[in-house]
């Protein structure tokens, strides 16, 4: 189909085509989301290792820890965090949903297993805890990890959510127990 410029002038046309492009790429909501809270928790007392680290942007937010106790019976670790994502407008209404995209990753290690060994972690995010025995004989390690990755569309009111993620992990008999969490959010 050949298309008239005569008719419409080739200014205007072009003008137009330009004008419609321009609109096209603009993005649907004029703002952004902010994510705030701080990550809170740690290992049994006494516990060594690298202590929370936490990083954060204006829309996420990362945080890990790893602990081990040497000749101890068990070590556990129980992380959380409350989180708030709040629209920031630059001239439009907050949108109606947001999306989480989150991945949780923990872990627990007992070296040099006892006969009676466990192990146990939760990711936070809803997937199933899972926790390991071993009844084998010392000398084996025993690991065990939950980990998931999940995007999640929720509906929002008045440009606020507020969320919370609970995280944990155990290990029990062992010349060497760990555990180690780690969880990242951005909002969107």
């Amino acid at each position: 189909m050949k298309i008239n410029t005569k008719m419409f002038g080739v200014k205007p046309f072009l003008i137009g085509a330009c004008a419609v492009a321009l609109l096209a790429a603009q993005p649907a909501f004029a703002g952004h989301w902010k994510l705030t809270g701080t990550p809170t928790g740690g290992y049994t007392a006494g516990a060594w290792g690298s202590g929370m680290q936490i990083t954060s942007g204006e829309s996420s937010i990362s945080f890990s820890d790893f602990g081990g106790l040497s000749n101890s019976p068990s070590i556990t670790g129980n992380f959380s965090y409350n989180g708030t994502a709040t629209w920031v407008s630059t001239g439009d209404a907050a949108p109606t949903s947001i999306t989480l995209s989150e991945t949780g990753d923990t872990y627990g290690t007992v070296l040099y297993a006892s006969p009676a060994s466990t192990a146990a972690a939760n990711d936070g995010l809803g997937d199933a805890p899972v926790t390991t025995y071993t009844t084998g004989y010392p000398g084996n390690t025993l690991k065990v990890e939950a980990k998931g990755t999940h995007s999640t569309t929720l509906p929002v009111s008045g440009g606020v959510l507020h969320f919370s993620r609970s995280f944990s992990n155990y290990a029990a008999t062992g010349t060497l127990v760990e555990g180690s969490v780690s969880y990242s959010v951005s909002v969107s």
